[in-house]
């Protein structure tokens, strides 16, 4: 990581940057740079350099020595960890403000790299690097992120928001419990007569939601979701016969009752949910162990859109749990993700729209990206950053062996030379958009 961040910051020395820092954190350290450019209006450019892990058995090339491969139909593409999640659109972005200054002597906007290392952890030492820069970063006038939004229609994407997220632990025991097992796992011939945590768990579990798992029965759950207005519907009314996504997530076939259109996207961009990411306890592995284990744990994440709280969401949780007679279940949480939001009307998010259309592509604008993303950290006090995520770039397989950026292209896809050159077009389209604010 030492390594990762002093190559990051080598990179901003190489485009001209007049300050270049490495900023310890409690944790993995932050790469800030600035080009201070004596223009009018300043972007911050928000990027990772930290990659998720590549033990996956099915890499085709070694994930961490980049590769050109030809993909059918694309032609040539990047190969490797992070080709997409993020080190791709990062060195992009760097690429297009250095031809820039090759081209005019200067970028059209002055900027401010944050490039962070624990982005796939959560980000959970940025708000320090916030709070000790957020002098410098008040000078600022919006956010950009750069990132590969075009999918394999060609069709361009951006995100002015993003869903939060709660990352949480269910755990009931025989010990929290006083019944069952408590400190080791039982023979399972015990349970003619001892109590199952893991059964309790389940009960516990089947409590929160409707019989089919889709709505949320917690008490007040959904008392602050902010519904879409009629300017959200008709922005997403406009693309809606274009909305595929079945990109997002190959092999789905059938949707929650069969949703579709305006509804479905409704539900994607506005609805927060409760999923159970897995579940643990006792023995699953080959063969035959029976057991009655003394513990069981269900990992969830919750995600929640505007104006819910997070410190609301998990008081009602816990005080769910309380009154339907689990007080012994523990609830741990174990990370946690703010949403954020941008008028669409922001300079940022229209610039970004004048530039996929200069490039001949109409934008989806997304309200909210329906995972989670730390731009809340810039979004909310005390930054208070418009952003906008966007990018007319095509990658794939994020967190995914073969994970690739695409080089060449074919008549849909741009490849890296045409992604780009979209994100010289917005730092000019933002410069434009922001002197007639």
């Amino acid at each position: 990581m030492a390594e990762g961040a002093e190559t990051t910051a080598q990179l901003l020395r190489e485009i001209g940057c007049q300050v270049v820092e490495i900023v310890p954190t409690s944790g993995f350290p932050v790469v800030f740079g600035e080009w201070q450019a004596g223009q009018p209006y300043t972007l911050v450019i928000y990027a990772e350099y930290d990659v998720m892990p590549a033990d996956e058995p099915a890499w085709k090339v070694k994930p961490f020595e980049a590769a050109l491969v030809d993909e059918p139909g694309l032609g040539r593409v990047l190969m490797g960890r992070g080709a997409r999640n993020q080190k791709g659109p990062l060195v992009s972005i760097l690429n297009a403000v250095e031809a820039l200054v090759a081209l005019d002597g200067k970028p059209p906007v002055n900027l401010m790299f944050v490039f962070e290392g624990e982005e796939e952890l959560g980000s959970r030492h940025l708000p320090e690097f916030v709070e000790k820069y957020a002098d410098r970063l008040k000078r600022a006038d919006a956010m950009l992120a750069p990132h590969t939004h075009m999918n394999r229609q060609g069709e361009g994407l951006l995100w002015a928001g993003s869903k939060g997220i709660i990352v949480m632990e269910l755990e009931a025991s025989g010990q929290k419990w006083g019944r069952g097992p408590v400190g080791a796992d039982a023979h399972s011939c015990y349970k003619a007569f001892v109590d199952s945590p893991a059964w309790r768990l389940v009960q516990a579990l089947a409590t929160l939601v409707s019989p089919d798992g889709n709505r949320v029965l917690v008490d007040g759950f959904y008392d602050a979701v902010l519904a879409p207005s009629a300017q959200d519907d008709a922005l997403l009314a406009a693309f809606q016969d274009r909305f595929n996504p079945d990109f997002l997530d190959m092999g789905i076939t059938r949707h929650i009752e069969d949703v579709h259109g305006l509804e479905l996207m409704r539900r994607f961009f506005y609805s927060p949910t409760l999923n159970i990411n897995g579940l643990s306890g006792g023995y699953a592995g080959p063969g035959i162990k029976t057991l009655l284990p003394a513990a069981a744990t269900a990992k969830l994440d919750l995600r929640y859109v505007p104006n819910q709280e997070a410190s609301d969401l998990i008081a009602k949780l816990r005080g769910h749990l309380d009154r339907h007679g689990f007080p012994d279940v523990e609830l741990r949480v174990l990370g946690q993700s703010d949403w954020s939001a941008t008028p669409l009307t922001s300079p940022v998010v229209s610039a970004a729209m004048s530039a996929y259309r200069r490039m001949g592509r109409e934008p989806q604008v997304w309200p909210r990206n329906p995972g989670s993303i730390p731009f809340w950290i810039f979004n909310r006090a005390p930054l208070n950053l418009p952003f906008a995520s966007a990018g007319l770039g095509h990658a794939v397989r994020s967190h995914a062996p073969n994970e690739f950026i695409v080089v060449d292209g074919n008549a849909q896809v741009f490849g890296l030379a045409q992604f780009e050159t979209s994100l010289a077009a917005i730092l000019y389209e933002f410069a434009a958009a922001s002197a007639h604010a």
